[in-house]
């Protein structure tokens, strides 16, 4: 496993604050304030019921196991077959009722978490969803660092933690012992830090946020990606894919260092209106919205 300085890792930053910043908020915004009480609340809950409950499934399935053991002792006596059937028909109920039981997961659904949210709080609620995802799918570059100053990087297997994070917890808590109520192994025993490659969440993506985008690979993706979901020949798609022209064009090299003001005077020279240059630029352009939310963002490179 490759490991690093701290010093090599300088665009990475704290699980928290990557969070803000992918729901594009100041990292001083801590999740708990993003995301309500109520939802923070909840999937805390929601891991320790889940930590409580495997440790009552492995307190039964001992029990099993020993009425299993009493039931093989009594079947190499000389007695009846019965008798040994006594001690192993309970066994098997017990095994069979914890395992269906164990199937069934202990995260709140997001119907539950948005209920009663403000329309802010449910953005970011998705958003934290959609954030362990993309951080699970190696989308992100995580580490952790240790505190000698170390890095390591988080390979695939490893990442696998934050799917079966059911709680958040290595976003919603910096303390470690949080974090071994994941069921999943290994969890991270460093602070986590996350690179989220100048993405942002699918509820903030505004034609802005596409002009401003510096990854210039990251860039070209998801232009492509769009450009692919609005081939359509509607009026909608049309204008959808004018305003992509329109971004592609306020990324031209040779507007670097100008003014906004400047742009505007050459692009209204090629046939745009300046109202259009202005919400565009601004990230406020309506049709542009409205059809970016009918797109299956969540998918987005």
């Amino acid at each position: 496993m490759a490991t690093g300085t701290q010093g090599e890792y300088l665009k990475y930053e704290r699980a928290a604050a990557a969070l803000a910043h992918f729901c594009r908020r100041s990292a001083a915004d801590n999740p708990k304030s993003l995301i309500g009480e109520k939802a923070y609340n909840a999937w805390f809950d929601a891991a320790r019921r889940a930590a409580i409950s495997r440790r009552r499934r492995m307190a039964i399935y001992s029990v099993a196991g020993g009425l299993v053991a009493v039931a093989i002792g009594l079947a190499l006596l000389p007695l009846p077959a019965i008798v040994a059937l006594l001690p192993a028909l309970p066994a098997g109920w017990l095994i069979g009722s914890t395992m269906r039981r164990g199937y069934r997961s202990d995260e709140p659904t997001l119907e539950t978490l948005i209920d009663g949210a403000t329309p802010e709080e449910r953005d970011h609620i998705l958003n934290l969803e959609e954030f362990c995802k993309r951080a699970a799918s190696g989308k992100f570059s995580v580490v952790e660092r240790y505190p000698d100053g170390s890095i390591r990087e988080l390979d695939a297997d490893r990442l696998k933690c934050f799917a079966a994070d059911g709680g958040k917890l290595l976003i919603l808590s910096i303390d470690p012992a949080d974090w071994l109520l994941i069921r999943r192994r290994p969890v991270p025993r460093g602070e986590v830090l996350i690179d989220i490659r100048g993405s942002v969440a699918s509820t903030e993506l505004t034609s802005k946020t596409l002009i401003d985008l510096e990854d210039a690979e990251r860039f070209e993706n998801q232009l492509q990606w769009l450009l692919g979901h609005a081939r359509g020949n509607g009026s909608e798609a049309a204008g959808f894919r004018k305003v992509l022209n329109l971004i592609v064009a306020f990324r031209r090299p040779e507007f670097a260092g100008k003014t906004f003001e400047a742009q505007k005077d050459a692009l209204e020279k090629e046939g745009y209106s300046r109202s259009m240059l202005e919400k565009v630029h601004s990230g406020n352009y309506a049709p542009f919205q409205r059809f970016l939310r009918t797109l299956p963002l969540n998918e987005i490179p």
